[in-house]
């Protein structure tokens, strides 16, 4: 009998552990997750700055070229791009 009680004790404790591991590892794979979203999130961040950098110069080439309202305006407008767009990075970036 006695060695009964310690076999089911020894079997739920086991359990209880294997249990706790489980969510252990759980917890981890949700912070290893979080943490590759936000790498992705920076990246795409980036990304986007980097196409508005090229906008940007392509814009004033097109200006110095050509002198005209249009490419100055384009310039105008990406460069509030890429202010928006830092402004973001920023609130991304903890």
């Amino acid at each position: 009998m006695r060695s009964l009680l310690t076999r089911y004790t020894g079997i739920s404790i086991g359990l209880i552990i294997a249990a706790l591991i489980t969510i252990w590892q759980q917890i981890e794979v949700q912070k290893a997750r979080e943490s590759v979203n936000y790498s992705f999130e920076v990246l795409e961040e980036i990304q986007n700055q980097q196409s508005l950098l090229l906008r940007l110069d392509f814009a004033l080439q097109n200006y110095l070229l050509e002198n005209s309202d249009e490419a100055l305006t384009d310039y105008k407008s990406a460069r509030s791009s890429i202010l928006s767009e830092l402004e973001n990075l920023k609130q991304i970036n903890f």
